[in-house]
């Protein structure tokens, strides 16, 4: 048993503990915070991707008819600016390659 966990776990112990780490206790609880809040902006970020991709893909199949893997891959693997720049791309594209011209 390790003098920390004493310290933690024995009622008095527990309140030295506390005295003896606060600084230590509240650079962990930002470091926690920091994770968490940098994981949820991921899986957003993630989310909107994984949205835009399959939205575009509706589109396009929709408007052109089925989708070889070529174009889902190259939809799968596109930046979020791409995937924008393709989606208002289909309001006036007239054939699928209009759709991933660049202007």
């Amino acid at each position: 048993m390790s003098p920390t966990w004493a310290l933690q776990h024995h009622p008095a112990g527990n309140l030295l503990y506390k005295e003896l780490y606060a600084e230590e206790s509240k650079q962990m609880m930002a470091m926690k915070e920091r994770f968490v809040r940098e994981g949820r902006q991921q899986g957003q970020e993630e989310g909107r991707l994984d949205g835009r991709q399959q939205t575009l893909m509706e589109l396009l199949a929709e408007r052109f008819g089925p989708l070889d893997a070529a174009v889902s891959q190259r939809v799968t693997t596109a930046s979020l600016d791409e995937l924008r720049h393709w989606t208002r791309q289909i309001l006036t594209a007239r054939t699928l390659d209009d759709v991933f011209r660049l202007q």
